[in-house]
């Protein structure tokens, strides 16, 4: 190695770039040391080459490699033999070992000296690193210099012939083996692969060429005598079997190859015997062949055992082919019967399989853990459905008791849950927990009652003070009942039977203190209600076969006496009949039009006017002022119209009841009625004229009164009656029998119009001239007149004496002046009495003879 220690010096220097001036007496001892360094390598130089590599190495085949960890190559013992003759091809056989650096060189060599330029040599420029020239790929140095034999770049390391061209595949340099890429890049520390052999590749580059074993790290190959690593699988070596992998590498542990599982030592040697063999703490049973018995059962003697898919022997629980098996702790399965491990009780068929699910053992259910197959003890569930078993295990039906709840396990032993009919009594379990329900529970939106056996309640049920009512099938019913026709009302919430009054949305209804609900009127402490046909109370108006009621709308209570509706009053009896038409209450009167309502102010009832106070509505009579105008309405509040005499004076009031003053004029007669309405008679100034009004107030005109003449308009004219005053013709009246007009006709002899007043008379009475004149008829006359007289005044104004009882004892033409005797009374003609017929027509139209005499008073 000292001999190569020149080369060394040389390169180190070269590849820091120190410049020699003559570059041929470079190239010459760059020759020159290689070549004493090729002479100078031995065989034992190789082989410490080999023995100093490393054992980080890569598996590479066509350019690809496998990195494998490792320290330097072990031989183990009985490494001798080799399987595969093959030998490595060698191109380049060289008896020098190479060493992984570059070829060696002479430790005496020195460097050339530097020799000066020339000076007049001119730079020419200068090749460096890798360069594509026509003969190949060269690298040159940094001073132009082409490089040949090793060389070691960042990338890795090459080797370039004497022609400086890089070496491809199989190269020996100095006696050793090299394997380079395509791209000339030298294989190290790897498995190298070629034409489907393996290699080992040391450290520096060198193939391993020792036949044996060989460890690198914790992994050991095995070299052939032909360099190639064996990978063919079992590899007998003095009676003991190996497997080594298609990568060379040397199987430990479990193996498993052709369809058989073996156990090879941590030498790799690969275990063997007839039976039981404890490695690694586990069981294992082995075949003379080194098979391993796996994933299946092993009958030994009667006795059974399970080897995993690695052959170990399994112990404790097992789940094998869907079923759960117990090894004891020498692998042996256990079977039939009761097993108690850890605690907990388990069933174990005779096939050993652990029973799961139902088991019925002699007409005794039980249920196993699906899952694992512990015996179920207490509540458990089975797909949705509860049971329960006692310490024992067994399964339990009927009624339990548990802890003072109550629940039934159905034949099946299932727990029951919601409704139960056990010989035509139910009863509800809870639906969660199946607990025997007592007393109020509610399923779904509905309640129900259970006592305390738990039985479901049906009809009438008191709890505590109050009532319910449960349908026949026991829910508790709510809001109306219909029982027998009879209703009831249980509050919707508490199903609380109702008494007295309760609402129902916005109706109020009544039952009695036996929850039955009232309808018709009912009487509550002093005050009486309505409640309808459907029990609800009544408001507002009743109409109840024609007579209506009036219903408090708040409370419901029936009014009587004064009430208002509205704006509007109503008066209701006793009873609580609301009243209409006339009502006295005292000594007043009120009026209620046909719907009740109390009327005020002017109201037309039966064709005539009646007032009622606008505050009360009491009726008013006797004397009224509205609004500065008079009225006048009798005892019964009629308000009087026309003539009326009133505390024995006349009256007159207009069609509307006002009563008038002044001049009025009716039926073609004037009246005057003072500041007071009351009607004047006789003389009377009125302003500055003197009229006369006779004794019925009718003004007299065109007529003689008093001696004056009273004109058309009634006014008193100075000018005198010749024919003297006016006087009564019937001294000897006793009383009117027929007045002026329209009459029923007396005895059927009389007429209907009657054109005079009849004055009742005795007979032979007097009969006298009511003013001077000239008789033009006297005599007796067909047309019913009997004997008459008739007399001219003037101004055509006639009068008529009829029915005497004689003849007239005046003529015809004669004068006669008033007062004067023309006759008696009589009955002739048409009569019925004695009586005297006094008629009074002006131009031939027949007037009303009161107009011209005065009447006597009180007739």
């Amino acid at each position: 190695m000292r001999d190569l220690l020149p080369l060394y010096w040389m390169k180190v220097h070269l590849r820091k770039g120190e410049k020699m001036r003559n570059k041929k007496l470079i190239k010459t001892a760059v020759c020159s040391a290689v070549l004493s360094a090729s002479l100078m390598v031995s065989q034992q130089n190789i082989n410490a080459a080999q023995e100093g590599s490393t054992t980080n190495t890569k598996v590479q085949e066509s350019g690809t490699s496998q990195n494998i960890s490792g320290s330097d190559e072990e031989q183990l013992p009985d490494s001798d033999q080799n399987t595969d003759n093959t030998e490595i091809p060698d191109e380049n056989k060289n008896d020098a070992d190479a060493d992984p650096n570059g070829p060696a060189g002479d430790p005496g060599d020195e460097p050339a000296s530097e020799q000066p330029a020339e000076e007049n040599d001119q730079a020419l420029p200068v090749k460096t690193g890798w360069v594509e020239e026509e003969n190949g790929t060269h690298y040159y140095e940094e001073d132009g210099t082409m490089a040949t034999g090793w060389l070691t770049l960042e990338e890795g390391t090459y080797y370039l012939d004497e022609q400086g061209l890089k070496t491809v595949g199989w190269g020996t340099v100095d006696g050793k083996k090299y394997y380079f890429q395509e791209d000339g890049l030298m294989y190290q520390k790897t498995i190298l692969k070629v034409s489907d052999k393996l290699y080992y590749i040391n450290k520096d580059g060198s193939l391993y060429t020792k036949a044996g074993w060989l460890k690198s790290g914790k992994t050991y190959y095995y070299v052939n005598k032909n360099q190639t690593l064996y990978n063919k699988g079992w590899l007998n070596l003095s009676g003991v079997w190996y497997y080594l992998a298609s990568d060379g590498k040397m199987k430990t542990g479990l193996l498993s190859t052709d369809g058989k599982k073996y156990l090879l030592n941590s030498n790799g040697a690969m275990l063997t015997g007839n039976g039981w063999v404890n490695y690694s703490k586990h069981w294992y049973y082995i075949y003379p062949d080194g098979s391993l018995h796996t994933n299946n059962w092993l009958n030994l003697n009667g006795s059974w055992y399970y080897l995993n898919k690695d052959g170990i022997m399994l112990t404790g629980w097992q789940k094998i082919g869907g079923s759960r098996y117990y090894l004891n702790g020498s692998g042996v399965m256990e079977a039939g019967g009761w097993r108690l491990i850890n605690n907990r009780w388990y069933y174990l068929q005779g096939n050993g399989a652990a029973a799961t699910g139902w088991l019925n053992l002699g007409g005794t259910w039980y249920y196993l853990n699906p899952s694992d197959g512990v015996m179920k003890t207490g509540w458990y569930k089975v797909g949705k459905t509860w049971y329960y078993s006692n310490g024992s295990g067994v399964m339990q039906t009927g009624w339990l008791n548990l802890n003072g709840t109550w629940h039934y396990l159905n034949g099946s032993g299932a727990m029951a849950a919601g409704w139960l009919n056990l010989g035509g009594t139910w009863y509800y379990l809870n639906p969660s927990n199946g607990a025997m329900q007592t007393g109020w529970y509610q399923v779904g939106k509905t309640w129900y009652y259970s006592n305390g056996s738990g039985a479901m309640q049906t009809g009438w049920l008191i709890v505590g003070n109050t009532w319910y009512y449960l349908n026949g099938n026991g829910s508790m019913a709510t809001g109306w009942l219909n029982l027998g026709g009879t209703w009831y009302y249980l509050n919707p919430t508490s199903g609380a039977m109702q008494t007295g009054w309760y609402q129902v949305g916005r109706t109020w209804y009544y039952s009695n203190g036996s929850g039955a609900m009232q309808t018709g009127w009912l009487i509550v402490g002093n005050t009486w209600y309505y409640l309808n046909r459907d029990g609800s109370m009544a408001t507002g108006w009743l109409n109840l076969g024609g007579t209506w009621y009036y219903l408090n709308p708040s409370g419901g209570a029936m009014c009587t006496g004064w009430y208002q509706v509205g704006k509007t009053w109503y008066y209701s009896n006793g009873s609580g009949v609301m009243q209409t038409g006339w009502l006295k209450l005292g000594s007043t009167w009120y009026y209620l039009n046909g719907s009740g309502a109390m009327l005020t102010g002017w109201q037309k009832i039966g064709g005539c006017s009646y007032y009622f106070s606008p505050s009360n509505g009491a009726m008013s009579s006797g004397w009224l002022t509205i609004k500065d105008k008079k009225y006048y309405l009798s005892s019964s509040g009629i308000t009087l119209t026309g003539w009326q005499q009133i505390s024995g004076k006349w009256y007159y009031f207009n069609g509307s009841g006002v009563m008038q003053t002044g001049f009025v004029t009716l039926g073609g007669s004037k009246y005057y009625l003072d500041k007071n309405g009351v009607m004047q008679t006789g003389w009377q100034k009125i302003e500055d004229d003197y009229y006369y009004f006779k004794s019925n107030g009718a003004m007299a005109v065109n007529t003689y009164m008093d001696g004056y003449y009273l004109d058309s308009n009634g006014i008193r004219t100075e000018v005198e009656n010749t024919n003297g005053p006016w006087c009564f013709p019937c001294p000897s009246i006793t009383y009117v029998s027929s007045e002026f007009g329209d009459r029923d006709s007396p005895g059927g002899i009389g007429s209907t119009n009657h054109k005079g007043v009849d004055l009742a008379a005795p007979a032979n009475s007097r009969v006298l001239a009511a003013a001077g004149g000239t008789v033009v008829n006297a005599g007796y006359g067909w047309g019913g007149e009997g004997n008459y007289v008739e007399i001219d005044h003037g101004n055509g104004l006639h009068t008529i004496y009829m029915h005497m009882i004689s003849n007239p004892v005046v003529k015809k033409g004669q004068t006669v002046k008033a007062s004067q005797v023309i006759g008696y009374v009589g009955m002739t003609g048409a009569a019925t009495g004695y009586h005297l017929h006094f008629g009074v027509s002006v131009n031939g139209v027949y007037k009303n003879p009161w107009d011209y005499i005065r009447r006597p008073d009180g007739m």
